[in-house]
């Protein structure tokens, strides 16, 4: 039993690691959205990141579904966000897509991570709710204002920078609740 416990820990501290480090990498994406405008996003170095972040995703993913018994919700919204994030960049890098088509990909799959998080939380209340409503509070920002950029432009960056911000606080906490430091 203790081994089954302490795998199923491992697939959650895996998962928000690896959520942490792409919160960073977004962080950095998001910087340079604010500085240039979106565009930015699908070009090199910044559009490696983009990659990084699809790999990111597909480790978190694996994970989360580990951890939580093959959970349906995040099983469908979890690969079908990842396809449309890769399909966004895989389209615009190859010409396929003009940037705010290809960027509305990528906004349509954060909506499913959106889903992924609000499901995920049932799971992680359990853990801490207060930093699991950070988490998910800082995800709603993030995710939720994500169109205004497209749309509206790089003025409103500022936004889903601190969304992500919180939501990597949140992820802190949480990593620091599993490993008992944190309340």
């Amino acid at each position: 039993m203790t081994g089954d416990m302490d795998r199923v820990k491992r697939d959650l501290w895996n998962a928000l690691l690896l959520s942490l480090v792409a919160a960073v990498v977004i962080e950095g994406l998001m910087t340079l959205v604010a500085l240039e405008g979106y565009g930015v996003l699908f070009r090199p170095p910044a559009l490696y990141a983009l990659v990084l972040l699809g790999l990111l995703a597909l480790l978190v993913y694996r994970n989360l579904v580990a951890y939580t018994g093959k959970d349906p919700v995040i099983m469908a919204s979890g690969i079908l966000g990842i396809a449309l994030a890769l399909a966004g960049v895989g389209l615009r890098t190859l010409g396929f897509a003009a940037d705010q088509g290809a960027a509305g990909l990528v906004v349509a799959a954060y909506f499913l991570e959106l889903v992924v998080g609000l499901r995920l939380y049932r799971y992680l209340e359990g853990l801490s709710r207060a930093w699991a409503g950070v988490f998910i509070g800082g995800a709603g920002v993030f995710i939720l204002s994500l169109p205004l950029v497209v749309l509206l432009g790089r003025k409103w960056a500022l936004l889903p920078l601190v969304g992500n911000a919180v939501k990597a606080v949140g992820l802190l906490g949480l990593l620091l609740v599993l490993r008992g430091r944190g309340s």
